[in-house]
């Protein structure tokens, strides 16, 4: 469980982290509603990424059965919804009109973890065939100057 310590004191849970940073640096919407929209994204990665990281010691045969699973319903499905809610956002961000954490999360945790090829029986094309507008989005969000800058900082390939 990632932990963030401020001033000697705890801070759990990776979207809880994602928001108090978030809300330092102006990534995270002042606007409720907006607010909202960020949070609901951010959970619907989260209980995917949980879905696959639960597989991830298992014996190989359930390990198997149960990513072929996840690969024939339930990633789609989640890839097709945030797909569906990005572009009722207009397609450029999930949130507003500028880059929040959501944005930073849904590309670069999930669709990059997808595409990966390093989910044994989960296709790395999955992002790919079923919501490429997420990756038109993973691959702008990447290809933003702060993100780049980023990822040179702490030498990460991109």
């Amino acid at each position: 469980m990632p932990v963030l310590e401020v001033d000697g004191k705890d801070l759990a849970q990776s979207n809880t982290i994602s928001r108090f940073v978030g809300k330092l640096t102006g990534l995270y919407p002042a606007d409720a509603w907006e607010a909202a929209m960020c949070d609901e994204t951010m959970d619907a990665v989260e209980d995917l990424v949980s879905d696959v990281t639960s597989t991830m010691f298992l014996p190989e045969e359930e390990k198997k059965a149960k990513r072929e699973a996840l690969a024939a319903g339930p990633i789609p499905s989640h890839l097709k919804y945030l797909q569906k809610k990005l572009e009722a956002n207009g397609g450029k961000y999930f949130a507003g009109d500028s880059l929040t954490i959501a944005d930073l999360k849904a590309p670069i945790l999930l669709t990059r973890m997808l595409r990966s090829g390093m989910l044994d029986y989960i296709p790395a094309d999955l992002p790919d065939r079923h919501a490429p507008k997420l990756v038109e989005h993973y691959k702008r969000v990447m290809d933003d100057p702060d993100v780049k800058a980023y990822y040179a900082k702490v030498g990460a390939e991109l």
